[in-house]
């Protein structure tokens, strides 16, 4: 998923749940009814940046990705042997 101003909240929060740390971290107290907005407008709204904020998340999401060991750099090995080893 692309992060850019028109991300939905809900769209982005329900794929990483984890983002919801960078907002607190600057300060945005969302609500369900924010769920409906963008990303872009929710940063208007708190006087943030959002090429700042768009980098913290996709910082965080980079690295969790790598900790948690769901991105690697190799390619998918998608022959017969290794598909029924």
């Amino acid at each position: 998923m692309q992060i850019n101003s028109r991300t939905r909240m809900s769209d982005l929060l329900y794929t990483y749940p984890e983002a919801r740390e960078i907002l607190t971290w600057y300060e945005v107290d969302l609500d369900e009814g924010d769920m409906t907005l963008d990303l872009g407008l929710i940063c208007s709204c708190y006087g943030l940046d959002f090429e700042d904020v768009r980098a913290e998340l996709e910082l965080m999401l980079d690295d969790g990705l790598q900790m948690s060991g769901d991105y690697n750099d190799e390619e998918d090995d998608y022959s017969e042997d290794s598909i029924f080893d």
